[in-house]
């Protein structure tokens, strides 16, 4: 005797005798709504309404991929912490004489980014979490509340210069981020991107002795579970996600970000151009992180 169909699942097959059940998850299938705004943009710049919570998960309180898995607080400590990044920009506003031009950072915190550049261009941001996009507004920038996992809501082809720091390791589907980039830019548009290493030489090390993922300690309040990395990439891996997203590499500045068992002790000895070298030669094992100039195709 055959068994009745099941149909509370959302799948099954009969092979023979045997039943298997296909479970799916029910997560994003039904379209949010999302109610849009006025911007103060006169671009086609829309703010995007804040994603509303359709479930909660037993005993765990509410998870939706919709949510933004930081806080303010994690910002603010990442604003004194990142001086390395806004000094990286300073030089490639310099070298690539970016000026009179529109920057738009998607994921912008508090705005420390995008004050590099607003003295002499016309600066946006795009900014997942309501209370940073009231601090950042409170220092005098344009920022709109948006879901990066959403489309964005700008019209095609009004960006120079884009801005994706530190960003796309907290999304589950980081490439529709990059063609959503690549969309708002112009034709031979630039993106300047960084991804942390979390398996550098250090990393792989701190790893074959039982440490968890977070080996360089980003969230040391969160477990492997709830860490607010959900992609680890590789130097190949992000290279790879550039290509398929419709960009070019224009250059890796991956090298200036050497990481190293014992750096600060190696660097006053005399070994910081060998560090330096390892890092352009090795990224995936000697760099922080992978960071890239790109241009749209």
């Amino acid at each position: 005797m055959q068994p009745r169909c099941l149909s509370r699942f959302s799948g099954h097959k009969y092979l023979g005798r045997n039943w298997i059940i296909i479970l799916t998850k029910p997560l994003h299938q039904e379209n949010r709504p999302r109610s849009k705004g006025s911007s103060p943009l006169a671009d086609g710049f829309e703010e995007a309404g804040t994603p509303q919570l359709n479930g909660r998960m037993p005993g765990l309180g509410v998870y939706d991929l919709g949510q933004v898995n930081y806080s303010v607080d994690l910002l603010r400590r990442d604003e004194q912490e990142r001086s390395h990044i806004t000094n990286e920009l300073r030089l490639i506003k310099g070298e690539y004489g970016i000026k009179s031009c529109t920057v738009l950072e998607v994921g912008c915190g508090l705005g420390q980014n995008l004050e590099v550049f607003r003295s002499d261009n016309n600066v946006l941001g795009i900014e997942g979490l309501a209370s940073a996009v009231g601090e950042a507004c409170s220092r005098g920038l344009t920022v709109v509340q948006g879901d990066l996992e959403s489309e964005l809501d700008m019209r095609a082809e009004t960006v120079d210069w884009l801005l994706c720091l530190d960003v796309l390791e907290h999304l589950e589907r980081p490439l529709n981020l990059m063609l959503e980039m690549r969309k708002v830019l112009r034709i031979g548009g630039r993106a300047i991107l960084n991804v942390p290493n979390h398996f550098d030489l250090s990393g792989r090390l701190k790893l074959l002795l039982g440490h968890n993922l977070d080996v360089h300690k980003f969230f040391p309040e969160s477990h492997d579970w709830d860490n607010p990395h959900l992609r680890f990439f590789t130097h190949a891996g992000i290279l790879q996600m550039v290509e398929a997203s419709g960009f070019r590499l224009v250059e890796d500045r991956s090298g200036h970000f050497c990481s190293f068992p014992k750096r600060d002790l190696l660097q006053p000895m005399g070994f910081g151009f060998a560090l330096h070298y390892l890092a352009r030669k090795k990224p995936s094992m000697f760099a922080g992180g992978f960071f890239l100039i790109v241009e749209k195709t």
